[in-house]
């Protein structure tokens, strides 16, 4: 379990570094055991992702959710969370940044709920708008998130301008993947109309 001091030492550091504050380092436990303990943040965002789940659903036209949409909302909700960190494990070694690897999956874990925070305001927001307006705040929404994780990257892993921008494309790209599977396999045939 997750301490509670730790959870707002995370969220602190998150925010610093989003906010482009390289001192926000300092706010994780940046050893393998910190790394995995804040996976915790999964848990937290879960709920978050439910909801928007639903409303991304009901956009395309699914408003009754059964089993089949829990289990493979779950499934990939996981391999989402796993899989960017898993590609930089194996990076990091190429890019002599080993040791760097356990802060930024920390880093990331716990931007990822102000990024849920952010969020779930924009897509109510969304909601209540003309499509074409809830179409530029998901495309708002993608910005931010490019540039959270360029920060990220940059101060939690040292990285270089070019190499954290290769590196956020990479994890853009994985996210975008994992959004069109589970609509994919959801609502087969949707998307393309």
């Amino acid at each position: 379990m997750i301490s509670g001091r730790e959870l707002a030492y995370g969220l602190v550091g998150a925010w610093r570094l989003i906010r482009n504050d390289p001192g926000g380092v300092q706010y994780f436990d940046r050893s393998p055991s910190g790394a995995l303990r804040s996976f915790w943040a999964m848990a937290l965002v879960a709920p978050a992702f439910a909801v928007l789940l639903m409303m991304g659903l009901h956009k395309v036209g699914v408003d009754q959710i059964g089993l089949r949409q829990v289990l493979l909302g779950g499934g990939i909700y996981v391999i989402n969370w796993l899989l960017f960190p898993v590609m930089l494990l194996r990076l990091a070694p190429k890019l002599g940044r080993e040791q760097e690897v356990a802060t930024y999956i920390a880093a990331n874990n716990w931007a990822q709920i102000l990024i849920a925070a952010v969020s779930l305001f924009l897509g109510a927001v969304a909601a209540t708008m003309p499509k074409s307006i809830g179409e530029m705040l998901d495309l708002a929404l993608l910005a931010l998130i490019a540039l959270m994780q360029y920060r990220l990257l940059r101060h939690a892993m040292a990285l270089n301008p070019p190499q954290a921008g290769l590196l956020v494309f990479a994890y853009l790209c994985l996210d975008i993947a994992a959004s069109l599977a589970l609509f994919g396999l959801l609502v087969p045939g949707k998307l393309a109309a």
